[in-house]
């Protein structure tokens, strides 16, 4: 469930209990704003990883440190990226999100799944394609043809 969700759910008492801080917030602002938005409520934060109970001034503090690493983190995983970009250009290697190889559709007032038009192209180019075979020609880690 997500920061914004919990935060419309929330009642005076509650405690909000999230297994990891980095995953609460990226941004120091905006971590810092809902756990201001949860105090306003009368709700503590809880980060299960760390052990960080927001009630306490240290629980603040490590809180906050932890949201600035995550921050940091975040902008260096961006710089890395950008860095890659050229490299990766010119190298038939794909880049960005993973096709879908399957489609939810719904027949008869019930949702389905079936091959994406992309996965049944292929397919038609080729009789018998193999799961490694099949993994390599849609640029795709094997595990991602059994999601």
């Amino acid at each position: 469930m997500s920061s914004a969700a919990v935060q419309r759910h929330r009642r005076p008492g509650d405690k909000a209990v999230f297994t990891s801080d980095d995953r609460f917030a990226r941004d120091v602002d905006l971590h810092r704003a809902y756990l201001k938005k949860f105090k306003e409520k009368g709700v503590e934060v809880v980060f299960l990883n760390m052990q960080i109970d927001t009630s306490t001034a240290t629980g603040k503090f490590a809180s906050t440190v932890s949201a600035a690493a995550a921050e940091h983190y975040r902008e260096v995983i961006a710089e890395k990226t950008k860095q890659a970009v050229p490299t990766v250009r010119g190298k038939n290697i794909r880049w960005g999100r993973w096709p879908d190889l399957f489609e939810v559709i719904e027949v008869e007032g019930r949702k389905t799944v079936r091959p994406s038009q992309w996965a049944l192209d292929l397919l038609a180019r080729k009789k018998k394609v193999g799961p490694y075979n099949a993994a390599r020609e849609f640029g795709v880690p094997v595990i991602k043809l059994y999601a």
